[in-house]
């Protein structure tokens, strides 16, 4: 069995397209996300649409910048935070994606 493990994709479709083309190339039985496929990048949305297209069945789970992003959802943003900037691109995907995706897509909890 073959198994395809990509993280940190970050909204950026060109670099997406290129690992889903080595996928396809490589025949994959089962292609895993290991998070952060949104946010930060502009292309969050187009990301997720493009997975769901070519990788219907691929497995999920939530990263750092899903898990920020539904953070973000809950507040607003505030011009005097030291984090305003991600916090403007959190919410940005927040409007692109909404938050029903990603508050389906699990946590991976791993203690070493």
């Amino acid at each position: 069995m073959k198994i395809a493990v990509l993280s940190d994709v970050h909204g950026n479709v060109p670099a997406l397209q290129a690992v889903l083309d080595d996928i396809c190339a490589w025949q994959a039985d089962t292609v895993i996300v290991n998070g952060d496929l949104v946010s930060r990048g502009p292309y969050s949305l187009e990301c997720l649409r493009l997975m769901q297209t070519q990788f219907p069945a691929a497995h999920y789970t939530k990263g750092n910048h899903e898990s920020y992003v539904l953070r973000c959802a809950d507040t607003s943003t505030d011009p005097d935070s030291p984090t305003y900037d991600v916090d403007r691109f959190a919410d940005w995907t927040v409007r692109q994606l909404g938050v029903a995706w990603m508050i389906s897509v699990p946590s991976l909890n791993i203690s070493i």
